[in-house]
């Protein structure tokens, strides 16, 4: 793969399906590229930007980043991605037929406005999906005997597996749920812009007009997590980016985080990461 001032291609190669794993330990800066991205969080969480719209990552997550579109990735904690790159040509006369299907329209109309779609997988989508990408790794790295035609049709399948968990979320979603869906995203905005904030599952609620309890279920029912998940990891993701600053400690890290317990903020840290807030922090320094 190619890089040129922040832009990247894959022209360079003979075949032109690409599948790695990796992690982003630490910030990335704004990039595009000339070819369709599909990224799979396995492990870990980290902020994100793609555009103007900015969301957490966590495990289960799934998008697309079309060509020519800026995005990066900062406040990573022990976050592990797949990230499929590919052309759409190299699936040939599929490609016809996989833009029938719904979310794949959109996704390869380039005459369509692009909007950032994020799906969080159920548990038996995750493991579908990430069998399916272990399997695009061994063959676009090992090259066996017929490994270009095995690549593609491990590329469609995948893609017709995003199509399914799309339809799969959409169809669960009812038309009563929208505006809630609206307040939803912009709480989820709004808290990660004030990481700090200790905010409490009743203050999110009563912000978005809701009861606790409608709140917790519907939420869960629309992000595939729970509100306390959800506000954890920004949490650990805000007090992990504190760490990363010069000079800074473990308790002002947890202050920064909304913790007010230090012990408590440590044993949840290494819970959420692997590792306690000490040796982040010592880890970080050596990418400095």
């Amino acid at each position: 793969m190619d890089e040129r001032n922040g832009h990247y291609t894959l022209r360079d190669q003979n075949f032109h399906i690409t599948v790695r794993q990796h992690g982003h330990d630490v910030r990335t800066k704004s990039h595009s590229h000339d070819f369709f991205e599909i990224v799979f969080v396995n492990q870990g969480f980290s902020m994100h930007r793609v555009g103007e719209d900015m969301s957490l990552l966590l495990p289960g997550d799934i998008f697309y980043i079309p060509p020519d579109m800026c995005h990066e990735y900062w406040k990573s904690v022990n976050n592990r991605v797949f990230n499929c790159l590919f052309y759409p040509e190299v699936l040939g006369e599929d490609l016809t037929e996989l833009m029938k299907l719904p979310f794949l329209d959109g996704m390869f109309s380039r005459s369509a406005s692009f909007k950032w779609n994020k799906i969080h997988l159920r548990p038996w989508n995750r493991h579908e999906m990430l069998g399916i990408l272990q399997k695009l790794v061994l063959e676009t790295n090992d090259m066996p005997l017929g490994w270009e035609m095995r690549s593609k049709a491990l590329l469609t399948d995948l893609l017709i597996h995003l199509s399914r968990a799309w339809n799969d979320c959409s169809r669960d979603v009812k038309d009563t749920d929208l505006g809630f869906a609206a307040s939803a995203s912009a709480m989820m905005h709004i808290l990660e812009l004030s990481a700090g904030s200790r905010i409490s599952i009743e203050d999110m609620a009563r912000t978005a007009g809701y009861s606790p309890e409608y709140f917790s279920r519907i939420f869960k029912k629309l992000t595939g997590i729970t509100p306390s998940t959800y506000l954890t990891s920004m949490r650990i993701a805000a007090a992990a980016q504190k760490l990363l600053e010069p000079g800074a400690s473990v308790a002002k890290a947890a202050e920064t985080a909304g913790f007010d317990d230090v012990n408590y903020f440590s044993r949840l840290f290494k819970k959420e990461t692997g590792k306690t807030p000490s040796e982040f922090r010592n880890m970080s320094r050596q990418f400095w």
